[in-house]
């Protein structure tokens, strides 16, 4: 993968670098959201008594629908987050495991899910990787440890002193909106970017890479709001992080990503899925038809 440092931006210990790749807005696919503005298609329990790790999705459009690693689906019997990211073929229905972050409801609020304005933050959807590599290795099915998700929202709710009545993690994230959302508006989404990397302080904590340039400034604010859950006002030290030395970092994980060690396995939805990790980083890279459509690279010791 060949990448453009296009822009560098700070802000008290968090760092986000932005860059454009090669083969750029190749592919043609529309995000969930927009999906579901067009009413073209329903995110659904897989059955009146629902299946905890499992939803129905259900494209009535004729356009490839894109859901990432780490979307978080709100209403029906409880929330959940997506295990991995799929593209979803012009009408068909198709099963998506998920896992749920919000422990303490089993009772349908609506009967379809709705989106959410932000993303799982990179620590929780690292340790939902190595899950799912682990299950795909055993198993073949893009599976995690449900009881480690619930306990990642549990230190999140305990990280920002929130106290939720079922545990979930968007009450985490409304109680302190205002807080992610003033965070998130400080960086500005550059035009031609299509992937960006977080770091705090020398460390990248994760790199998200999308084929559109639509596509990512949709996502641009969402991965911004989870990574700030990752932090805390009372927690932020100084940066001195330079764009020189950010670049350098993100060119030598790139590199270091063709050499891991990577298996193939059939997407969850439309195209393939390349996992690959070593002991520092797990990620996996989704692709149709030879393009990527997502990369997502996770620091595996990142912790809050």
């Amino acid at each position: 993968m060949d990448i453009q440092i296009l822009d560098f931006q700070v802000s008290d210990s968090i760092s986000v670098l932005q860059f454009e790749s090669a083969g750029k807005d190749s592919s043609e696919y529309i995000t969930f959201s927009k999906a579901l503005e067009r009413n073209e298609i329903e995110v659904k329990e897989v059955s009146e008594s629902g299946s905890v790790n499992n939803l129905l999705i259900i494209n009535h459009s004729k356009d490839y629908v894109f859901f990432m690693d780490g979307d978080i689906l709100s209403g029906a019997k409880q929330n959940r987050v997506l295990n991995t990211s799929v593209l979803i073929p012009p009408e068909s229905k198709t099963n998506v495991p998920v896992s749920c972050v919000e422990s303490g409801r089993w009772r349908y609020s609506s009967s379809k899910f709705t989106n959410s304005d932000y993303c799982a933050p990179a620590y929780m959807r690292r340790n939902k990787a190595c899950d799912v590599n682990a299950s795909l290795y055993i198993t073949g099915l893009h599976t995690s440890d449900q009881r480690k998700v619930w306990n990642d929202v549990e230190k999140l709710s305990s990280f920002h002193n929130v106290k939720s009545g079922t545990s979930n993690l968007s009450d985490i994230y409304n109680r302190k909106k205002n807080e992610f959302d003033s965070g998130a508006d400080i960086f500005t989404c550059s035009d031609s970017a299509t992937g960006l990397a977080f770091f705090r302080k020398n460390q990248i904590l994760s790199v998200d890479v999308f084929n559109r340039t639509d596509v990512y400034k949709e996502y641009f604010p969402k991965l911004l709001k989870g990574a700030l859950m990752e932090f805390n006002s009372s927690s932020h030290t100084a940066n001195i992080l330079t764009r020189d030395t950010a670049s350098v970092l993100l060119n030598s994980l790139v590199d270091n990503i063709k050499n891991m060690k990577q298996d193939l396995h059939q997407s969850v939805g439309a195209g393939t899925e390349k996992r690959f990790g070593d002991n520092a980083y797990t990620g996996f890279e989704l692709s149709f038809e030879d393009k990527l459509v997502h990369l997502a690279a996770l620091k595996i010791n990142n912790r809050l």
